[in-house]
């Protein structure tokens, strides 16, 4: 028969699933077959071209990634010959019709932040986390984009929590990134603890001076005192 010819467009409208057309289908013959395979060979779907009826090749992968597929029009041959105890042989002869690569990009993770703070520490809390995995990573950042604690998620995480602890008091604005993608910001006010008050006598005694505090209130391990 004479060699089959049609039109051919790789697509994908669902996640992970790679969908192939074949079209405009010209010398259709059941000896002709059109497989979607891997690079390698692997067969992943298969039809006869016993008509000239448009139809589709579709194969679901496992899993998020970039594939690589191959169209193959398939010819089945037997050869025999004119030896009776040589058995005939059967097999495929193929040729690469088309290529493809298709990229099935991962859903990032979603989740619910919430923010609270003890001392001079920030805590940025995720909760409810749903598709978590390790391709993704969350960061506690600065609003200058300094970031300050780095998480890479775990498959089937439900919580975590990303903290830094500031070294002075102040006011400081943050941000939680997933990826490069703003999520959630928060301004947070680190109040100093009251000055301490107390009562100085100082005496000498001979060559030595010496302060004492007394009635102190208030103390602090922020504040100092200096004797000059």
């Amino acid at each position: 028969p004479n060699i089959p010819s049609f039109t051919t467009n790789f697509f994908s409208n669902t996640a992970k699933i790679i969908s192939c057309a074949i079209d405009t289908i010209i010398n259709p013959h059941d000896s002709y077959s059109v497989r979607l395979a891997r690079p390698d060979d692997t067969i992943l779907d298969t039809q006869v071209l016993n008509d000239a009826s448009s139809f589709f090749l579709q194969f679901t992968e496992s899993d998020y990634g970039t594939y690589d597929y191959k169209l193959l029009l398939s010819k089945w041959t037997i050869t025999s010959t004119s030896n009776p105890n040589i058995p005939p042989e059967s097999y495929w002869v193929d040729t690469v019709i088309a290529t493809h690569t298709q990229l099935f990009p991962r859903p990032e993770p979603t989740f619910t932040t919430s923010w609270t703070k003890s001392g001079l520490t920030i805590n940025a809390n995720l909760s409810s986390i749903v598709g978590a995995h390790p391709e993704f990573y969350a960061y506690l950042c600065r609003d200058d984009g300094t970031t300050l604690a780095t998480h890479q998620f775990q498959t089937d995480q439900v919580t975590t929590s990303l903290a830094f602890t500031e070294v002075d008091y102040g006011t400081f604005d943050y941000q939680l990134k997933l990826g490069t993608s703003l999520v959630s910001s928060h301004t947070a006010t680190y109040t100093p603890p009251p000055i301490p008050t107390f009562n100085v006598a100082l005496t000498n005694d001979d060559l030595a001076i010496t302060a004492t505090l007394t009635d102190i209130v208030n103390p602090d391990p922020y504040y100092t005192v200096s004797f000059y």
